[in-house]
């Protein structure tokens, strides 16, 4: 087995989180990442801007509201948001 240096395995790591590259609509961040658990409204937003450059928390809410992004308990009896499609 090759072994990977502690900066590779965390950059890969970052990556396949979508944190490293970014996306470029929170609609396909939640597409891509299949859903985003978080208790939390806020802090299941905040997860989606953080992997969506140049997002806003308003329009993040904007995505919610308007049905683009959906918060239900589609994979347990936890929150998650999917992409409506």
């Amino acid at each position: 087995m090759p072994h990977l240096s502690r900066e590779r395995l965390l950059s890969l790591r970052l990556r396949a989180q979508g944190l490293e590259t970014g996306l470029s609509s929170a609609t396909e961040t939640v597409a891509r990442l299949g859903a985003v658990q978080s208790q939390d409204r806020v802090q299941s937003l905040v997860a989606v801007g953080l992997r969506t450059p140049g997002s806003r928390f308003r329009s993040l809410e904007a995505d919610l509201d308007d049905g683009r992004l959906v918060r239900t308990h589609v994979l347990r009896p936890t929150w998650h948001l999917v992409a409506a499609d």
